[in-house]
């Protein structure tokens, strides 16, 4: 059983190169601007993302030390693809070999051992995740007089 259709691997393998090639358009300070002093920059929701995929995918489900990213850690989009390209990379391998023992393999949370999601569920968590929170990303850019193309999944 294919966890994910190929259209979503290959929404994974593009999108968040797009949204950083589409952030190096910006001017000035759009990077870290934020339309309201609680509402995250595009960066900041990038590193977010960032940083939530490794929670799920590299912590939670294969097991590995968690990171913790600081955003200020990156003060342009190169930066930040420098170590996400890599991540991003491990991800999707991952996610394509997984089989359906793992898929169905039930992982406790974090915050709560005694609640627990297949791999599965975990792994669609990571996809729509980054949907959501690539219209964000995509509002902001438009705000700032960047011309964003349809990035929806086909």
């Amino acid at each position: 059983m294919d966890a994910f259709p190929e259209i979503v691997f290959k929404a994974l393998s593009e999108r968040p190169f797009q949204l950083l090639d589409l952030a190096r358009k910006l001017p000035e300070g759009g990077f870290t601007w934020q339309p309201y002093p609680s509402v995250k920059s595009i960066r900041a929701i990038l590193v977010h993302m960032l940083g939530a995929e490794e929670f799920w995918v590299e912590y939670v489900l294969r097991g590995q030390p968690r990171t913790e990213r600081d955003p200020a850690a990156f003060p342009s989009p190169a930066t930040l693809e420098e170590v996400w390209r890599p991540v991003r990379e491990r991800t999707v391998a991952y996610l394509r070999g997984l089989g359906e023992e793992e898929l169905a393999r039930r992982h406790p949370l974090p915050w709560n051992q005694a609640e627990r999601l297949t791999g599965q569920e975990i792994a669609w968590h990571v996809v729509t995740h980054e949907f959501h929170h690539k219209g964000q990303v995509c509002t902001r850019l438009a705000m700032l007089g960047v011309e964003v193309p349809d990035l929806d999944i086909f």
